[in-house]
């Protein structure tokens, strides 16, 4: 089954702040009628009974259900007469889902659910409760037991969207200067809990977003959240912010974009050339990441040709060879370069093994649904030949069309089938590093010579994507005279706050995104808890924090805009440009917020820190270290 996404959090009135939102989730309506699913939870559990006075902010993750869909829609005009003999409009959506609450205690016990849809238009009385029991009562009298009832107004729900803030907002300064005394006050009351710290701009769509300090916090994370939203905008507050700012508390990751298969039968071309934002993956695992695009690094007069991808995309999960048990901890501390290579080789190939055994099985299954297409027509053509009928040309031209679908296929089954091909070897990495209070994750793979010959030119300007420049809140001056499309990319350029970014990923293709004016503080889980300085010094992050740059995307949602994916899994080590066609950073990892409507937003290493981290890895006594640069010409 496909999910249908993550559920909002129902409220029963119009919120008017993000606070009062959540004041208002504790006295919903659903406290009468029937038992509530969150009660439900509360019973079946009772460690969450303890700390009902603070709830875990987690919203409900739900899929279809056709097991039990017929059942309840068979009943569908009379649950609508139930409805308007309580004064609800006729004629409402009907919904039947399976709903979870992950990582919740006792979350991942499916629950069946009938959702009323209303919006915001829609007239409503002012208790949902009877209309629900009576529903409920329906359901039971039709021996359908396991079915819970909910009346949900969607317009009215908490779907939080981040939106990117001014660098020159008032509490953009404020935030800076009281950084460390938030941090403070997370420890005391969270200790290890939260993940990210960064004033956003918040709300349901960017017309509506306001200034807002967000905490991302592990999943059921139990705190105290008025008191600690206090305590931060009373520390903000000091700083002359002239007005009210919130403070957001969102179950939220950190993450290194891990991945699963997808499949790339539409994204490649009939020779199969891999170029930027292609898949690839370590040749004999079963992982999957960018290939950013390709560079020649030089060193000591002698050029390598090869691609930017990201580190933890090529690191392996063990040693190739499967003896060497020092080789991962030494790649992690100290990375490598041309003077001290990886213990073991690190092959990586394109396209990525998952993705080439996925596209292979989405290729079949078209072959075999065309086929059965082809089957029923011809056996209409057939039938109307027995009766001595003209064949109708459109059907003709079908099967024509068919047949030239399939083969086509067929051949990209050929193209898939001699894949994944080894591309090259990692021959400089950054290892598990860090520079200052930023994260550095990087990797040049060399080139083998066929791989080098077959796909090494240069990289060419994406075609601006047209539906996210619809939905940016745009300058003339920032998309005037973009850097054309198709022409090679020849400079590198930096991350800058507000400025526009685009990138082409292996997962989610061609994306568009403005930096936030204030950089992400970070505070990495237990499996990232150990970096490395450029001195190979290991730093426990569990002690810090980094300050990473984030680009957040949005797209349209009617008149309005809402947050969207800028990255998902799999993206990382895709390159970063800006609409001048300069390279200006590498994504490694994304920021998500389990709260219902918060998409991926992207972590990425600036490109000039980028450069200096090569530089520092590949210097030698008496030596220039190596020259990253963009190739010109194939």
């Amino acid at each position: 089954m496909q999910s249908s996404g993550l559920f909002p959090t129902v409220l029963p009135s119009p919120p008017d702040s993000p606070r009062k939102r959540r004041r208002l989730l504790r006295e919903s309506e659903d406290n009468e009628g029937e038992m509530t699913l969150e009660a439900y939870l509360v019973r079946s559990d009772p460690y969450r009974s303890n700390t009902q006075a603070n709830p875990w902010p987690l919203p409900l993750d739900g899929e279809h259900a056709p097991q039990i869909e017929h059942q309840i829609l068979d009943l569908s005009d009379v649950i609508q007469q139930i409805l308007s003999s309580h004064g609800f409009p006729e004629n409402l959506p009907l919904r039947v889902c399976t709903v979870r609450k992950p990582e919740y205690p006792g979350g991942n016990v499916p629950i069946n659910m009938l959702r009323v849809i209303l919006t915001q238009d829609d007239y409503t009385p002012i208790s949902f409760g009877p209309a629900k029991d009576a529903i409920r009562t329906l359901l039971r009298d039709r021996q359908i037991f396991d079915v819970h009832v909910e009346i949900i107004n969607i317009d009215l729900c908490f779907n939080p969207s981040l939106f990117t803030i001014s660098e020159d907002d008032p509490i953009v300064a404020a935030f800076v200067s009281t950084e460390e005394q938030i941090i403070a006050i997370l420890h005391r009351g969270l200790r290890s809990k939260w993940r990210v710290l960064c004033p956003f701009n918040v709300g349901r769509s960017r017309r509506e977003a306001c200034p807002t300090i967000v905490v991302y916090v592990d999943p059921c994370t139990s705190a105290n959240w008025l008191g600690l939203g206090s305590e931060i905008k009373s520390a903000i507050s000091q700083y002359g912010v002239d007005h009210d700012v919130d403070v957001e508390f969102l179950p939220g990751r950190l993450s290194f974009l891990q991945n699963r298969g997808v499949s790339l039968a539409n994204r490649i071309d009939a020779n199969g050339r891999l170029a930027m934002g292609h898949s690839i993956g370590i040749h004999t695992e079963q992982n999957a990441g960018t290939l950013g695009g390709y560079f020649t690094l030089e060193q000591n007069g002698k050029v390598h040709k090869g691609f930017l991808t990201a580190y933890h995309v090529v690191r392996p999960s063990d040693s190739p060879s499967g003896g060497n048990t020092s080789f991962l901890a030494d790649l992690d501390r100290s990375g490598c370069s041309f003077e001290t290579p990886p213990a073991e080789d690190i092959q990586v190939s394109g396209v990525a093994r998952i993705d080439r055994d996925e596209s292979l099985k989405n290729i079949e299954r078209h072959v075999a649904a065309l086929k059965g297409r082809v089957e029923a027509l011809s056996n209409r053509l057939a039938e109307r030949e027995m009766l001595g009928k003209e064949p109708l040309p459109a059907q003709q031209q079908m099967l024509s069309q068919a047949a030239e679908l399939i083969s086509e296929l067929n051949s990209k089954h050929d193209l898939f089938e001699r894949m994944p091909q080894v591309m090259g070897k990692v021959v400089a990495a950054s290892g598990k590093a860090v520079l200052g209070r930023r994260i550095m994750d990087w990797a040049f793979v060399e080139l083998t010579e066929e791989a080098a010959d077959k796909f090494f030119g240069p990289n060419v300007m994406p075609a601006l994507p047209s539906e996210s420049q619809s939905s940016l809140d745009l300058d003339d001056h920032n998309f005037a005279l973009p850097y054309p499309e198709g022409e090679p990319l020849r400079e590198f350029g930096k991350l800058e706050k507000g400025k526009y970014y685009l990138k082409l990923g292996r997962t989610t293709g061609l994306t568009m995104g403005q930096c936030n004016g204030a950089l992400a503080r970070c505070r990495w889980s237990s499996g990232v808890q150990t970096r490395y300085d450029p001195n190979s010094t290991p730093v426990t992050l569990s002690d810090n924090y980094t300050q990473e740059f984030v680009i957040l995307s949005v797209r349209p949602d009617g008149s309005a805009a809402i947050q969207d994916d800028f990255v998902l899994e799999g993206d990382s080590g895709s390159l970063v440009l800006d609409v001048d066609g300069k390279v200006c950073g590498v994504l490694y990892g994304g920021i998500w917020a389990i709260d219902g409507a918060s998409a991926y937003s992207g972590l990425v290493v600036d490109m000039t820190e980028l450069v200096s981290s090569i530089k520092m890895k590949t210097k030698i006594d008496c030596m220039p270290p190596a020259e990253l640069s963009l190739p010109q010409r194939h």
